[in-house]
């Protein structure tokens, strides 16, 4: 008699007819020539707050559009690929170049979806029917769709009741849920080896008014949630993260939450993600829409050359490509001088994405989190005092909008490791206590795991590019202290929590 299928290996069966269905299609499915851009094209003159009610509405204005450009490029030659909707932006591009998605709403007071482009003028094709709307899409190495839902409010889309969260949607429309932390998670993007980066909260700053924001990764399905860079010296808002073949990443930065914020292009290294935070361009660029990594090195880059002389007003954006090493600016590649041009997204064969196997266990309703040396802590590290003090870890989970709860409190081994067994899927935070019951650490509820997954950290607060001693953890030959019932949360919270 045959025996059943494991947990994991019925994952990867669904994820390799995953892919073998987006092998099919792509196989059978009409395609864009490549060497063009999708470019987002706003109408000139529109305030840039007025009337907004979410987040897209103030970012692409009724009449916004998306367009195919080719070379070379001339203005007026545009061929609307979001025809008959009310608005649309935010394209993005398979890594073939060949297909085309991006968010629109059909009409004025519906909800933002997103649609994929279809070549010969044929209408866009919906892909997402979900409630609250969705926006920001990227493909994983599958063609899998990733997007962020629900649309946040426009007056204030970082401090949200309903928080947006990242989504995966399969083949057939199944839709999963990939992040599971106290604070929005916006601006995905797929990095070479697969996992996804996206800009969220610094959990350093998750109790202040105008929290400031840093570059994060999980892998395709969820796991694994890390801080990827922008910790220490981050900036008030962050947007639109793009890898480039040199091992840079680029993205957005602004240092004031103002209605018309002025983005600067700067960039980290892959290597040391946390130390070589630098301007990715050298020359002065006040406002910087968008990035993409063009040909040979090269950025697509959407930037106000010239001020409309009215900050409150949109204007005066075209696209440029920015060879390595520029001194200056340049002329624009594209300007129809009758429209703003604030995204462009190259049509251009790519290295192709790595997968991921995952090891989810739907069925279970915990993970299991390993922390190798609670001791090995940053000593600047926010809210600590000296590691050595660390006498108990009281483990926090938020069960509700505004329910904080204590899950319990475990005494790490001598070699400062704990193996811990914690509720899946809900946001978690960390104290260190000293033997006075002080809180000398803490990680406000901002991490998560999966069902079934099991991950590990470093420390309490560890420094970057570091790792402890490569020994074995006390606590893995140990049974993990179960604290993963959230229905058993008993013990008082911290009042600062409260």
């Amino acid at each position: 008699m045959p025996r059943p299928l494991s947990a994991s290996m019925r994952g990867r069966l669904v994820i390799l007819a995953g892919l073998l269905v987006s092998l099919w299609s792509s196989g059978c499915r009409e395609s864009f020539p490549t060497g063009g851009m999708a470019v987002t094209q706003v109408p000139t003159g529109i305030p840039t707050a007025g009337g907004a009610e979410d987040l897209l509405d103030l970012r692409y204005p009724p009449g916004s559009r998306v367009v195919l450009v080719q070379p070379p490029f001339t203005s007026g030659s545009e061929q609307v690929l979001s025809a008959g909707l009310s608005a649309a932006g935010g394209p993005v591009a398979s890594a073939d170049g060949t297909r085309i998605l991006f968010a629109g709403k059909a009409k004025a007071g519906g909800s933002w979806q997103i649609y994929e482009a279809q070549p010969g003028g044929k209408p866009a094709r919906l892909l997402t029917a979900v409630a609250g709307g969705a926006m920001e899409p990227a493909l994983l190495a599958g063609g899998e769709l990733v997007f962020c839902s629900p649309v946040p409010n426009a007056a204030n889309p970082w401090r949200p009741e309903k928080p947006a969260a990242l989504y995966r949607q399969g083949p057939g429309g199944r839709v999963e849920r990939l992040t599971f932390g106290a604070s929005p998670a916006m601006d995905p993007t797929v990095l070479r080896d697969g996992k996804i980066l996206f800009t969220s909260v610094r959990a350093s700053s998750l109790g202040e008014e105008r929290p400031r924001l840093g570059l994060f990764t999980i892998n395709n399905d969820g796991t694994e949630f890390t801080h990827f860079a922008l910790e220490d010296h981050g900036a008030p808002l962050v947007r639109r993260p793009r890898e480039s073949l040199s091992g840079t990443v680029a993205f957005l930065a602004a240092g004031t939450n103002q209605a018309r914020p002025k983005y600067a292009a700067e960039g980290v290294r892959m290597a040391k993600p946390f130390a070589s935070r630098t301007p990715l361009f050298e020359f002065l660029v006040e406002r910087c829409h968008s990035l993409e990594e063009d040909r040979e090195g090269s950025w697509l880059a959407c930037i106000d050359a010239g001020a409309s002389g009215k900050p409150e007003v949109r204007g005066s954006s075209a696209v440029y490509r920015i060879p390595p090493g520029s001194k200056v600016l340049g002329i624009p590649l594209f300007d129809n001088p009758e429209w703003d041009e604030v995204e462009a997204v190259p049509l251009m064969p790519k290295a192709a994405l790595m997968g991921h196997l995952s090891t989810l266990m739907p069925e279970k309703s915990t993970g299991t989190i390993l922390c190798l040396n609670a001791f090995f802590s940053r000593p600047e590290a926010a809210n600590s005092t000296a590691a050595s003090k660390i006498h108990r870890i009281r483990i926090l989970a938020q069960a509700g909008a505004n329910q904080l709860v204590a899950l319990g409190e475990i005494t790490p081994q001598t070699d400062g490791s704990f193996l811990v067994t914690v509720p899946a899927e809900v946001p978690l935070g960390f104290e260190a206590l000293d033997d006075q019951d002080q809180v000398i650490q803490r990680l406000p509820p901002s991490i998560w795991v999966r069902r079934g997954e099991n991950r590990s950290c470093l420390g309490c607060h560890e420094p970057h590019n570091r790792s402890p001693q490569n020994i074995r953890p006390i606590a893995a030959g140990l049974p993990p202290v179960n604290l993963g019932d959230l229905k058993k949360a008993s013990l008082p919270v911290a009042p600062e929590y409260r």
